[in-house]
């Protein structure tokens, strides 16, 4: 099966999705499709080889679209119309080189447009509710088919379209377990790392999105023991920090293993205020730090609740600084601490990226069938 995979992203990105979609495309071959992923060719893309920026495999193909690059104030509109810019490159790219027996895979924000000016079918992968309406039914009215990343979009888009639930799958993100599988030793992580062997660190990796709740974890910082330190990885303002907190900046992607390793407790945040939080992500590093082999403390919404329970992490009330400190203390010295982490190792087999492309091609298969 050919499967052309359409994403207005730059690639490579330091950003999430970026190693989402590579690991997809990498997967997707590894089991049994062709692939060509279709990008926009944009300024300020990073100049490095984008199969090593993300350890993939070069087992498909590139191509790099061009597009328009808008600079006005609002970074929005902007965005809109650059987005508007590579789903006309895309369409005409479809019309001059495409054959027709390939089966063509969209990415969020393409699948609103894409039918305003091709007739080209697609199966539609989406991950953020549209703002406005009339663009998601655009797009579902198009689409082959489906793929969300929790149960809450499934349910709500099978509702409020009266589609069968076999027209849409939910395929949470994954993980590679070859990269984060193995635990490392926790004493020789920090000593690579330069982190102090006689603390209890806590780590969070990511970016400070206000959806992501981090301003709670900066606070549950003041009701920790002296002997626990919180450390932030990512793209992650240092404002307002305490005294019990470490910023490290961003990191090459084939390092976070080793910053997984050396916690004693890794933190999983979102605002329960955000819809985004509450019922549309699914956190590539939820499925890193269940296969680091480390504690997990997680706030207790209804995304998280789709992949972890009581049984593999430690939910705590969303939004209360207090809490969340109290349960990474419970993390690091509860006796039921090693049964959760052991529970998670083996839950995430069945999140690995070979998994999650298998039952993407199994639902295109029967799609298209």
């Amino acid at each position: 099966m050919k499967i052309r995979y359409a994403v207005n992203a730059r690639i490579p990105t330091h950003r999430a999705h970026g190693l989402q979609v590579m690991k997809t495309c990498e997967a997707l071959v590894q089991a049994g499709a062709d692939v060509e992923l279709i990008v926009p060719k944009r300024p300020g893309t990073s100049p490095a080889d984008p199969y090593a920026y993300y350890s993939v495999k070069p087992i498909f193909q590139i191509t790099y679209l061009p597009t328009l690059e808008f600079f006005w104030r609002g970074y929005s509109r902007a965005f809109a119309l650059q987005t508007l810019a590579f789903t006309l490159s895309l369409a005409w790219h479809l019309k001059r080189y495409v054959e027709r027996d390939s089966v063509l895979y969209v990415r969020g924000e393409l699948g609103w447009l894409l039918p305003l000016v091709s007739r080209a079918g697609f199966v539609w992968e989406n991950h953020i509710k549209a703002r406005r309406e009339r663009s998601e039914a655009r797009a579902v009215r198009r689409a082959r088919g489906i793929v969300v990343v929790t149960k809450y979009y499934r349910d709500d888009l099978i509702r409020k379209y009266s589609l069968s639930p076999q027209s849409v799958l939910v395929a949470p993100d994954g993980v590679d377990l070859g990269q984060f599988g193995t635990a490392m030793n926790k004493r020789e992580a920090r000593t690579r790392l330069g982190l102090p062997q006689d603390k209890k660190l806590a780590l969070y990796v990511g970016s400070d999105l206000p959806w992501k709740g981090l301003r709670y974890l900066r606070e549950a910082g003041q009701f920790l023991p002296d002997e626990y330190e919180i450390v932030f990885v990512g793209s992650i303002s240092s404002s307002d920090s305490g005294s019990n907190q470490r910023y490290v900046g961003l990191r090459q992607y084939e390092e976070i293993p080793v910053w997984l390793a050396a916690a004693d407790a890794l933190i999983l945040t979102g605002d329960p205020a955000s819809d985004t939080a509450r019922h549309y992500t699914s956190p590539m590093k939820l499925f890193e730090y269940m296969a680091a082999r480390r504690p997990i403390v997680a706030s207790d919404l209804p995304s998280f609740r789709d992949v972890l329970s009581e049984e593999t992490a430690v939910l705590v009330p969303p939004a209360d600084p207090q809490a969340l400190a109290e349960g990474i203390i419970r993390a690091v010295t509860g006796p039921d601490s090693q049964a959760r982490v052991n529970a998670a190792r083996e839950a995430v087999e069945q999140f690995s990226w070979p998994r999650r492309a298998e039952r993407i091609l199994a639902f295109i298969r029967n799609r298209e069938s």
